[in-house]
């Protein structure tokens, strides 16, 4: 059984408070305590840990015993396993000064845990350990690999319990957009039936870059970066996947006040969320199929404030999709945080068996002020904001055919006919020519886009794919002018269209 301290004497030639000096001590000699009951191997198994709690390095040095690979080598002094003794041992301590002079004798006497307390003590131990030895470990990979990472003064990296050595790699050259290299983020699998992680007691896991300079009342702010989810990503269902929050500090406790973050089903996709405090739903920007597999590129400003003047507007691959206007801040302050949090552990049995991983590059964060206007200003919300050069590579006429396809189900056509590309940014549909199965025709003058000189059209058309129902919705337009241009809406969770042209000769 396990044995520790219960009842202690003290004998003062001066009465002081002691308290601080006493927990310290009694720490220290009940990990001795009920160290007595382990067996050798036990202890050994811990010494083969990078870092072992100082406790069982002290136990083992005191039993003489040489550790190998976690097994006992040899032993030179047999410690006493007499549990049950019932002499007390005492601890004589004096110290003296100038002005004081304190004579302490302890008597301990020994005394007999329940299961459920030894399992508790376990617990704490444990967590004690994996913690030192987390910190370790991750200050020696970056003390030898990344210096640069530790003397930023844009971000600290902020790291989970579970977190092991590769989980952060500040120079992955695996997948990158700029320089030869961009920042991966890696949560392993955790299984909670089985481990004693603080992670699941605090049902996340996370490995995040964390901006060190806060944002205050009345400041706005342009924040940019590109982000890459691999092909392999596998949604762990039941759980969900956080990559960008915005953190509050203050008293409010209001937490993350803008969330990009990734469901699973029924509500698939990277979505946007602002704080429950603003009555703000979550707004699909990239649906579930378009998630993997590339790189997305984001911008977002925001003004912050406690007034209703603050705003925050979204601009996902260049397309302005999101608007927001009102109270932006609750608390005193705001930061940035990137890279991977993998929530509610708990709830998810694919958690204890799958990885996580992201990619980030060209991370910017700048004022916007006179000297920096915004990028907004001449933006249109649904449409493409990004200015190609003209050109008449790609001009012409062109038949096309335009197709809906729901979830679950095949395409269907639901239009057909002509339209006519002029230096590279003029397209209009012939209505003459043109038919269209959901709604009015008048929907094809709504059709805007550009080709740029690798033949990638951007726009955006407005369409009823229902029929009847009084209700369309704006697609934003993207892809080859040779192939499938496809266009999603936020407004439409299900569906998608795409027109296929062809050059008409």
């Amino acid at each position: 059984m396990l044995t520790g301290l219960l009842f202690f004497k003290i004998q003062m030639k001066q009465k002081i408070l002691l308290s601080f000096f006493l927990s310290i001590t009694l720490v220290s000699v009940s990990f001795a305590s009920y160290l007595d009951d382990w067996p050798d191997d036990a202890l050994c198994q811990w010494m083969a840990n990078p870092s072992p709690p100082v406790h069982i390095v002290e136990e083992v040095k005191k039993r003489g015993i040489s550790c190998e690979a976690g097994k006992v080598v040899t032993h030179s002094v047999k410690p006493s396993n007499n549990k049950n003794t019932s002499s007390a041992s005492k601890v004589s301590l004096k110290t003296t000064n100038s002005s004081l002079s304190i004579n302490i004798e302890i008597e301990f006497y020994p005394a007999i845990f329940s299961d459920e307390m030894q399992e508790k003590l376990y617990d704490i131990v444990y967590s004690f350990s994996e913690i030192a030895k987390i910190n370790n470990e991750f200050n020696k990979q970056f003390e030898d690999d990344s210096p640069e990472i530790i003397q930023s003064t844009l971000y600290d990296l902020g790291y989970s319990a579970s977190y092991r050595d590769g989980d952060y790699d500040p120079g992955s050259q695996e997948v990158f957009l700029d320089g030869g290299s961009s920042e991966k983020f890696y949560i392993q699998p955790l299984n909670c039936d089985l481990t004693k992680s603080p992670d699941c007691n605090n049902n996340n896991q996370r490995v995040m870059m964390v901006e060190k300079d806060k944002t205050s009342d009345e400041e706005t702010k342009l924040y940019e970066w590109s982000m890459f989810v691999p092909e392999s990503n596998i949604f762990p269902k039941g759980s969900h996947l956080k990559y960008v929050i915005f953190l509050t500090e203050g008293d409010c406790n209001v937490g993350g006040e803008i969330v990009f973050m990734e469901f699973g089903d029924p509500w698939a996709g990277f979505r946007f969320s602002l704080a429950d405090g603003f009555n703000r739903d979550e707004t699909t920007i990239i649906k579930s199929s378009d998630v993997t597999g590339k790189w997305h590129n984001f911008k977002l400003e925001a003004h912050w404030s406690r007034k209703e003047n603050g705003y925050i507007r979204l601009m996902v691959n260049d397309i302005y999709v999101e608007e927001y206007k009102g109270q932006t801040l609750k608390c005193d302050q705001i930061q940035m945080t990137y890279g991977l949090l993998r929530a509610q552990i708990k709830k998810s049995n694919l958690v204890k068996s799958i990885s996580n991983s992201v990619y980030f590059d060209n991370v910017k964060i700048s004022n916007i002020d006179n000297s920096n206007p915004s990028i907004f200003l001449n933006a249109k919300l649904g449409k493409l904001n990004k200015k190609i050069q003209a050109n008449n590579i790609h001009d012409g006429e062109y038949t096309f055919r335009l197709y809906v396809r729901f979830e679950g189900e095949g395409n269907s056509k639901i239009g057909s006919g002509l339209f006519e590309i002029k230096n590279g940014n003029i397209i209009f549909i012939n209505k003459k020519q043109s038919q269209l199965k959901t709604g009015s025709r008048d929907f094809y003058d709504t059709l805007e886009g550009q080709i740029d000189e690798d033949g990638q059209f951007y726009g955006s058309i407005e369409l009823d794919i229902l029929g009847g129902k009084d209700r369309s919705e704006v697609y934003t337009l993207k892809g080859p002018i040779n192939g499938k241009i496809w266009g999603d809406s936020p407004d439409e969770c299900c569906a998608r269209v795409y027109f296929l042209p062809r050059l008409k000769k």
